[in-house]
């Protein structure tokens, strides 16, 4: 399941990736979040994946960087999304299976905690 909540006195998109997803949850929460009328281009984004988040999107992955990339090329597409995966093993294979994505100019970073991401994304 991928939900997210928009925190406008934060300036915050908060997305949590739990259970068996697809590479449509992801196409579908893309699309929920650039038309809700909170969305706006200055938000910042942070994507937390629980530990035992998984299910057909790991098969997927050739649609999912498709999807990714479209999603960061849409018109007023934020323009960075700091991912946190605390398992470093996770986070590694991710990493390297997502890896010379064509996101620019957005920039995709991947932490291992919630805090050292919401300091990188602080820091631009």
């Amino acid at each position: 399941m991928i939900e997210y909540s928009i925190d406008e006195s934060q300036r915050l998109i908060r997305v949590r990736m739990t259970g068996s997803n697809s590479c449509a949850d992801l196409e579908r929460h893309y699309a929920e979040v650039y038309r809700d009328p909170k969305y706006n281009p200055s938000l910042r984004t942070l994507m937390e994946v629980d530990e035992d988040a998984g299910g057909p999107i790991l098969t997927e992955i050739p649609k999912v960087r498709l999807v990714m990339e479209l999603a960061a090329h849409s018109p007023g597409a934020l323009k960075r999304w700091a991912v946190v995966i605390p398992s470093s093993f996770k986070r590694t294979v991710l990493e390297f299976l997502l890896k010379d994505l064509d996101l620019k100019p957005l920039e995709l970073r991947f932490f291992g905690d919630a805090t050292t991401a919401l300091n990188w994304l602080d820091a631009n």
